[in-house]
């Protein structure tokens, strides 16, 4: 049987906490609209619009992660949006679907904040992924003052009524630029999958402190649940435990050479 030394066992322990990823459940959401019907707001399970013709038709709907998602301040640091749609009554159309992480720059209402969202796309037309640029002017979820930075075809059935899910991933390079991905995959046996990536080397924000979405006015939605929203936070292990593990690796080393 394998034994394994106190120190070894501590050093595990630092390795282990300095990994573990920060899992945060996106809650307390908001209508940046201000018009539509919005239930379970308290939840990371918002749910807009009644079912009725178009009652989430041109909705948009945010929540704070201040606080909770530290800087990506070191490379290697990284922030992933995640979760699953029920999108009901929708009619397929290119760039109406969206979900972002933001940073809000200081301002006190839905407009000029910086950070990405991504959206979907058909047949025959891309999703694009934007950035928020500085000097931005519009509310979070518009293209107008946003920058299309790529733009992928998704694969397989069209974008229609079902469940979703969705990722974006945002990591910090060695050379200070951001690698992104994204995805939106529909779940069931008739498949819709857009995933992309994409080497941002001109950066506005490091911080990302709202999460957003767009029920854009051209899918005519009925509704839309979301479900098990969360944002995941990965650090870099730092300098300071790979030291600790270093060492302790030569006291390994040095025991393993002691005579008995």
């Amino acid at each position: 049987m394998r034994c394994y030394t106190p120190l070894v066992l501590f050093v595990a322990s630092i390795l282990k906490l300095q990994s573990t990823a920060a899992i945060t459940d996106v809650v307390d959401w908001s209508s940046g609209t201000g018009d539509g019907p919005l239930s379970q707001s308290a939840t990371n399970d918002p749910i807009v619009g009644d079912g009725t013709a178009n009652s989430a038709d041109a909705e948009a709907i945010h929540a704070s992660i201040s606080g909770l998602i530290p800087s990506l301040s070191q490379p290697g640091d990284r922030v992933t949006l995640a979760g699953t749609v029920v999108l009901t009554g929708v009619t397929s159309s290119n760039d109406q679907f969206r979900w972002g992480l933001y940073d809000v720059n200081s301002k006190p209402d839905v407009n000029g904040w910086l950070g990405y969202f991504c959206s979907n796309g058909i047949t025959g037309q891309g999703g694009n992924l934007r950035e928020r640029d500085l000097g931005n002017g519009a509310g979070y979820w518009l293209g107008t003052s946003a920058t299309i930075l790529a733009t992928s075809a998704p694969a397989g059935a069209p974008f229609s009524s079902a469940t979703y899910s969705f990722t974006l991933e945002i990591e910090r390079t060695a050379t200070d630029d951001l690698q992104i991905g994204w995805s939106l995959t529909r779940v069931g046996s008739s498949t819709y999958n857009l995933a992309s990536s994409f080497l941002d080397t001109e950066p506005s924000t490091f911080s990302f402190n709202r999460v957003g979405f767009l029920l854009g006015g051209s899918l005519n939605a009925d509704q839309a649940s979301f479900q098990d929203i969360t944002v995941v936070y990965i650090p870099e292990p730092s300098s300071s435990v790979i030291g600790v593990f270093g060492a302790a690796s030569l006291v390994l080393i040095r025991r393993r050479n002691v005579p008995v």
